[in-house]
């Protein structure tokens, strides 16, 4: 690769950059026609607002959109990343945090950066999710899934350092976006749903030498000494959460950096285990747990927070992106943090005191009726923690806004969310589906059952009046992240694989690009030579294994392709023919096989094992793994078992080599089971009480 042919900023480019990365607000210059523009963080710049200030395409002229090339990634399945956009060149992360270099003016691939961590850490290397990666002087950063930290010339992708941000013997493990931060780099991770405790790291960004951490709930009590923030944090605690394996509060994605006030704003995860009883008994909000924590981006010492969820019950989170941004509240300007959570509320917090200003509903809530904006609490409904039983709520666990970003317009003053709705039911005793999860004794299935469940849409949010402006229904629920921009538009995929262009304040559909496979990442855009670019990449799985049938939308593992679609006014390339979605299972079967009733039954309690790949109960979406359903590879009882004890590894399929053959006979006719119920030659077996899969019994990370 040589530089000589890519573009190089200008003086105005340079000056908008830095503009870009202080100004918050209305008073952000645009880039019209003429700026080549930048986009160097996931969220666009350090306000996480997926607001590109260029104005060259409008709704006037976003009819003559098209598109100008594709990439095809043959090796990748889940795409969640935003590329980002340097000097002439983009870079993404692949679903196993390999790093792409391409020509943003032609999409020729410049150089890749494959980390193969299955090769180091076989142990830490499962499902393949990853949100991003960090640009700084010069570097680009990814973060593996085993918490591995690698700093690469952004000229070459050579590795220039390493360094481990999580500790040997814990079940922590990395998927989101790390940050920069003048000199610095951050790194949260995940795994709270098993108890995990949770903890960001801070390094020198230049060397690699680490700075800082903080932990988001409390440890043991010689642990915390010393620490206020951990001993305040200890009084909202009951019992010996630390020797119980209970914590939680993961920062698994949101981290937002102030420059002006050297701050960091953290979204800390659920608590876990979900059940308070369990992970705290007796009462206790259980910080840090759902919360925007402030820290100082020097020292990484506690400086406020804010709970939306005190005593989380529900595997609420506090991840989704925070955008910090400047508007008008009572005729004067206010510094504040934006925030819709997996809780169903939109947040306006004062930047400087964590302070709840307003708060508004965005979805279906069931929960709580409100928040006491004197106190900052929710006002709860009754029994929500499952204190006489079963109980159902809303938003489910997978939030009414995940960590698909939000995108926030200064000029037209609105937040456009990607909403879901779907409910939950949470109860200790009797799972009453064949999609429930037994996650640390607490049975927990996907209810759909509302107007509007099992379906999302693109609300335009207005923060100040806290109300909808617009919105746009979708027939799918997992949709992707949005990009507003000063032209006048917002761009979002879907989940049935449309990319989609609407009027910012209207929210009239004006375009629309058939990419042929669902879209959950977010879009961005940039500029070369005065001309604007609009680049997504098209990768739909992560987390839709988890609730099978739900998010499945009818694409198929392997048929269609992943790509990174790059468009332009005029563009004028075409994709090869699509493969339609189908959302018939193909479900194959060998009569002659013999299934043992005790071995189904015990199978399918082993089958959470392969859940978060190929679906809960073995129903697929197709991705981030086949349907196994409709393998005839798997019908194979021998290959079956070569393959659930080697795996392959290097195609994203770990080793199962824990499985006894008992374990792995019994795993095998659940699967021909569930076939046979597809096929029709056996009736669903209703599910017996506390038989629900036990998520304990998955030795790979859980994760959005």
């Amino acid at each position: 690769m040589t530089r000589s042919t890519l573009l190089r900023p200008s003086l105005l480019t340079a000056l908008a950059l830095m503009a870009a990365g202080c100004a918050k607000g209305p008073a952000q210059p645009e880039a019209g026609i003429g700026a080549d523009t930048n986009w160097e963080a996931p969220g666009g710049g350090a306000d996480e607002a997926g607001y590109s200030r260029l104005t060259g395409i409008t709704p006037d002229n976003i009819g003559k959109l098209g598109l100008a090339w594709s990439m095809d990634l043959p090796d990748e399945v889940t795409l969640e990343s935003t590329p980002l956009a340097v000097n002439g060149i983009l870079y993404f992360s692949g679903g196993y945090a390999e790093v792409y270099a391409v020509d943003a003016a032609t999409g020729r691939q410049l150089w890749k950066f494959d980390p193969r961590t299955w090769e180091r850490r076989p142990d830490k290397f499962h499902f393949g999710a990853n949100r991003g990666i960090a640009y700084e002087k010069g570097r680009i950063f990814t973060v593996e899934m085993d918490g591995r930290i690698d700093a690469l010339d952004a000229r070459t992708g050579k590795v220039l350092w390493t360094a481990d941000s999580i500790p040997d013997g814990v079940r922590n493990n990395s998927t989101g976006a790390p940050r920069t931060m003048n000199g610095k780099v951050i790194i949260g991770n995940g795994g709270a749903d098993l108890g995990a405790r949770g903890f960001v790291t801070a390094f020198d960004s230049a060397t690699g030498k680490f700075l800082w951490r903080f932990y988001t709930v409390p440890g043991s009590p010689e642990q915390n000494r010393g620490d206020p923030a951990m001993e305040a944090a200890a009084r909202t605690w009951r019992g010996e959460w630390w020797k119980t394996g209970a914590g939680g509060g993961t920062v698994w994605n949101g981290m937002t950096f102030d420059a002006e006030a050297n701050r960091v704003y953290i979204g800390v995860g659920n608590a876990g285990p979900y059940d308070p009883e369990k992970r705290s008994p007796g009462g206790g909000d259980n910080l840090y747990n759902s919360s925007i924590v402030a820290l100082d981006a020097d020292t990484g010492k506690y400086v406020w927070h804010y709970q939306e969820n005190p005593r989380d019950s529900w595997d609420y989170k506090a991840t989704p992106n925070i955008v910090m941004a400047t508007i008008t509240l009572d005729g004067q300007p206010r510094k504040v943090l934006l925030h819709a959570p997996t809780n169903g509320f939109f947040y306006v917090l004062d930047r400087a005191t964590g302070k709840v200003i307003s708060a508004g509903k965005t979805t279906e809530i069931s929960w709580a009726r409100g928040i006491d904006l004197k106190t900052g609490r929710p006002i709860e409904a009754p029994n929500i923690r499952y204190e006489k039983g079963p109980t159902e709520i809303w938003p489910g666990t997978i939030g009414g806004h995940n960590w698909q970003a939000m995108a926030y317009s200064p000029r037209a003053g609105l937040v456009y969310i990607p909403i879901q709705q779907i409910g939950a039911r949470f109860h200790r005793t009797k799972a009453q589906s064949d999609v429930a999860f037994n996650i640390m004794g607490l049975m927990v299935e996907p209810v759909v059952k509302r107007p509007g469940d099992g379906k999302g849409k693109l609300v335009a949010w207005d923060p100040v009046a806290q109300r909808p402006a617009w919105s746009v229904q979708y027939d799918t629920l997992w949709n992707g992240g949005a990009l507003a921009t000063a032209g006048g538009l917002v761009f979002q995929g879907d989940a049935s694989g449309w990319f989609n262009a609407y009027q910012a304040k209207t929210g009239e559909r004006l375009w629309r690009f058939n990419a042929g496979l669902g879209i959950i990442a977010a879009p961005m855009s940039f500029s070369l030579k005065g001309e604007q670019y609009v680049s997504v990449l098209v990768g739909y799985g992560g987390t839709t294994a988890a609730l099978g049938d739900v998010m499945n939308v009818g694409w198929k593992y392997g048929a269609q392709m992943r790509r990174l679609l790059t468009f332009r006014i005029g563009g004028a390339a075409r994709l090869p023919a699509l493969v339609p979605a189908d959302k018939v299972v193909h479900a194959v079967d060998d009569p002659a096989i013999v299934l043992n009733e005790a071995d189904v039954a015990a199978g399918r309690g082993l089958s959470i094992a392969c859940a978060s790949c190929h679906g809960v109960g073995f129903a697929s979406p197709g991705s981030p793994g086949p349907d196994l359903r409709e393998s005839a590879f798997a019908l194979d009882f021998a290959a079956f078992s070569h393959v659930l004890k080697e795996g392959r590894m290097e195609n994203g399929m770990p080793r199962f080599d824990w499985l006894s053959p008992d374990q792995t006979r019994q795993l095998y006719a659940y699967l021909r089971a569930r076939s046979r119920e597809v096929l029709g030659r056996r009736k669903p077996a209703a599910p017996a009480a506390g038989e629900a899969p036990d998520m304990q019994k998955m030795k790979g990370p859980v994760t959005y």
